[in-house]
């Protein structure tokens, strides 16, 4: 895979297309996936990861979009349950949802947008942030728990943000 090359390959029955943009290895499904080809298909990301140097992904399922809920469920939990931390365009604003919920259950390292260019930001974002903290090894980092990765996948904007407030200490007794 050239630097700036698109790359496409065959998983399972479907053709998958790859192209690495700024750190960022976007994956297009460029047809529907089965359920049975999901385990290839991490196999196959994980593999284009590594060839193209990059530490985020962008996968962009829409067009298995018009799938039954049982594909829809097994999906999910594939995209969950997996040690890729993955970012998901997926076309129903639902199933955005139901995949964001599920990675904040669980700890999971998936999020999920239904726009390339919103799901791409934050990739970018995450980029970004991941090369000015710190240039210590992978290996030498300590574990991310699952509180620090929930913060890193859903940040709070200002407005969410609670301002602590001091609790009312106890009046002095004038009695004595």
């Amino acid at each position: 895979m050239t630097a700036r090359g698109v790359k496409e390959s065959q998983v399972g029955a479907s053709r998958v297309r790859y192209a690495p943009r700024q750190n960022v290895l976007v994956v297009e499904l460029v047809d529907g996936i089965a359920v049975a080809d999901l385990p290839a298909l991490t196999r196959s990301i994980t593999q284009n990861i590594r060839l193209a140097h990059t530490s985020r992904t962008v996968l962009d399922i829409r067009s298995a979009r018009d799938r039954d809920r049982a594909f829809r469920d097994a999906f999910t939990e594939w995209a969950v349950s997996g040690d890729l931390p993955l970012v998901l365009v997926v076309g129903d604003e639902l199933h955005v949802a139901e995949i964001n919920m599920a990675s904040l259950a669980r700890g999971g390292l998936v999020r999920a947008f239904s726009t390339t260019s919103d799901g791409f930001r934050h990739a970018a974002r995450q980029t970004t942030k991941q090369n000015e903290s710190t240039s210590v090894s992978e290996s030498a980092r300590p574990a991310i728990g699952s509180d620090e990765r929930r913060s890193l996948l859903f940040p709070r904007r200002p407005s969410e943000v609670s301002v602590p407030r001091i609790a009312r200490s106890a009046e002095p007794d004038d009695k004595r």
